[in-house]
């Protein structure tokens, strides 16, 4: 479990050293890449960790190194780049020595998290506003950033998972910030809870063992349907796409094809994308809704599995890669506390999720 109590808060111009405006290409000026030797062309998108196209390779003066992480200034999409792109215009170019796969993606993170708390994002988001952006990060004994732990701890999420930190449960993160800043603690454990819980649950209370996304006897996954937004009527039921904003929905259409109680996932475009949908919806191509197979899910569940499912995802969120539903997405595995019969332990996700504060009005 992260410990954030004694994280510091940096300025980002303080840690990533070159900040910069990219060199701005338009799309008239590119010729796509017929080989496996390519340049990434990197927008304001969100999709696809902001790649737009796969350019032909040229002299391009302002060709980006690998390495780097690209932020749309009017967007506020944050991506990290591993490989050499350009870029189209407003893209702001992050670069610092200590970064790496990990790192980069560490930070990207922290940045994805904090952008809803900090009036900055969410509108245009200069160069100049970037720089002054302040970041919490872990720290070493001296008080400095600790990049080594940054690394290891990413490295360890694909690797050997025990814990989701609360930190990266966003739905919740987002709850408890406007919580602890606006309502006393006590009273509001005392209105909403009823009582306090005496002994805090932790993650370390259960073993933990993989799952495939695709053993059908544990998850029901099933693809969205192929039908074009501006071929239905408009009405008030969510339409969910790809989208990373507003719980995945991009408009409201008059008929529903899912049930609701469900987690829908983007496995293309913004890949990972992941949210618990109450009611009923209609699910749009290039997501799968997840279901349980033998258990009745609920939002306290899926809010406890959302988390850990978008850290398994970052593998697949950069680089213009795709996450393919039948040899990747349902190939892959995501750790769940289990019960003494090693089968996940859905009542303690649920007892878990509700033991938080700010999930009480969840």
């Amino acid at each position: 479990m992260i410990d954030i109590s004694k994280w510091k808060e940096f300025k980002l111009s303080e840690i990533v050293p070159d900040i910069h405006n990219a060199k701005a290409y338009n799309n008239s000026e590119l010729v796509d890449s017929d080989t496996d030797e390519y340049i990434l062309y990197i927008t304001r998108t969100d999709s696809k960790n902001g790649v737009s196209r796969f350019v032909a390779e040229n002299n391009y003066k302002g060709l980006e190194k690998e390495n780097a992480i690209t932020i749309g200034d009017t967007t506020a999409t944050i991506h990290f780049q591993d490989r050499t792109f350009i870029a189209g215009p407003h893209i702001i170019v992050l670069r610092a020595p200590w970064f790496n796969k990990y790192t980069g993606l560490f930070l990207v993170t922290i940045l994805n998290i904090e952008k809803e708390k900090y009036p900055p994002f969410g509108r245009a988001f200069s160069k100049d506003l970037i720089k002054n952006t302040m970041v919490m990060l872990p720290v070493d004994n001296k008080g400095n950033p600790d990049y080594k732990y940054m690394e290891d701890y990413m490295k360890s999420l694909h690797a050997d998972v025990d814990t989701i930190p609360d930190y990266f449960l966003s739905e919740g993160y987002d709850k408890a910030c406007w919580y602890m800043d606006r309502v006393d603690q006590e009273k509001f454990e005392k209105e909403y809870a009823g009582k306090k819980i005496e002994k805090k649950m932790e993650l370390s209370d259960r073993n933990w063992k993989d799952f495939k996304l695709g053993d059908k006897k544990r998850f029901e996954i099933q693809r969205g349907d192929s039908v074009y937004i501006k071929n239905m009527n408009e009405g008030d039921i969510p339409y969910v796409s790809t989208s990373r904003e507003n719980n995945g929905i991009t408009a409201y259409v008059s008929e529903s094809n899912r049930k609701g109680n469900l987690i829908t996932l983007a496995y293309d475009g913004s890949i990972g994308a992941c949210f618990y949908q109450p009611n009923p919806f209609f699910a749009s191509e290039k997501i799968v809704t997840i279901d349980l197979a033998n258990n009745k899910l609920n939002k306290y569940i899926a809010m406890f599995i959302i988390p850990i499912i978008q850290l398994e995802s970052q593998m697949y969120a950069y680089g213009g890669r795709k996450w393919t539903v039948e040899k990747q997405l349902k190939e892959t595995k995501i750790k769940l506390p289990v019960d003494n019969n090693n089968n996940p332990d859905f009542q303690f996700m649920e007892d878990y999720i509700k033991s938080l504060h700010y999930s009480i009005k969840l």
